[in-house]
């Protein structure tokens, strides 16, 4: 709800905002808790543990096979993993101006997120559409062919290799 402008700012020499910016990142687009089936253990998918949710937890969806590409069991999709690539992107894209010395680290941690993301989503769908360091708007074409499984795995390394040392 900001603008870039305000995030990203000449005069924050602290860098506040952008250290929220990429906060909410974390917050908001990677996993909490020790499962990803709506809080439940793994073994509440079999006989040795129950599950801590009511009506039809998704654990039993996963112990019975009732889940498709529709009824998924885990908590994140396609298109979350999408908005982090995006806020990503957004901080990988603006971040340089802010006048404090850890905006090179703060970068290349969103390369490390984007680069989850891409591997959350090559997990769960095989090739996905690479976007780089581009941030779309509504009135961009967005029709964008998917990459093939080795382009995406291979960007996925290029990617770390890249920042390993930041």
């Amino acid at each position: 709800q900001f603008t870039l402008d305000y995030l990203f700012s000449r005069v924050d020499s602290a860098g506040v905002q952008s250290r929220r910016f990429l906060n909410n990142i974390y917050y908001e687009h990677l996993y909490s808790g020790y499962n990803r089936v709506d809080g439940d253990f793994l073994d509440a998918a079999s006989d040795d543990a129950v599950s801590v949710n009511n009506n039809d937890p998704a654990v039993y969806k996963l112990l019975m096979g009732r889940y498709s590409a529709l009824t998924r069991v885990t908590d994140m999709e396609w298109s979350e993993y999408y908005q982090g690539i995006r806020k990503a992107n957004i901080l990988i894209n603006n971040i340089d101006v802010v006048p404090f010395n850890l905006k090179y680290t703060m970068k290349a941690e969103a390369r490390f997120l984007r680069a989850h993301f891409y591997f959350e989503l090559v997990k769960r769908y095989g090739g996905v559409t690479l976007v780089g360091d581009r941030v779309y708007e509504l009135d961009d074409d967005m029709e964008l062919p998917r990459n093939t499984f080795a382009q995406c795995i291979d960007y996925i390394v290029r990617e770390l290799d890249e920042i390993k040392n930041d």
